[in-house]
């Protein structure tokens, strides 16, 4: 089902929202120690790329990535969400997936979240 675009459209009958419930059909980013600030924007970002590095390195089927797609649509932003994806169509998006790929396969120990782990 394709997610809703608009507040409108999410809206649902309690009817529906209990149905849904009952078939537990809810989803809760549960909590990731990597992120323990309420501030959640980090973790919004590295699920968001998590999740299209996966795509890219495991097929769009890979049901593990589908993890990743959950928890940044249950704690991002709709309107960073939007933005993303409208760089990723034009190519503008601030991270380069191919390169990372090209890193892991080369072997090299890239970092993808730009972390430097003490190395000054």
């Amino acid at each position: 089902m394709p997610e809703p675009t608009s507040i409108e459209e999410r809206e649902e009958s309690l009817e529906a929202v209990k149905a849904r419930l009952e078939r537990n059909e809810f989803f809760s980013a549960g909590l990731d120690p990597r992120f323990p600030n309420q501030n959640q924007a980090k973790r919004c970002w590295v699920n968001y790329v998590d999740y299209h590095r996966c795509r890219k390195q495991k097929g769009d089927e890979y049901e593990p990535c589908y993890f990743f797609r959950k928890v940044y649509r249950n704690i991002c932003p709709h309107a960073w969400v939007s933005k993303w994806d409208e760089q990723l169509d034009a190519g503008t998006f601030p991270y380069d997936f191919n390169k990372d790929l090209q890193n892991k396969q080369g072997g090299q120990g890239h970092d993808p979240h730009g972390d430097s782990h003490g190395k000054h």
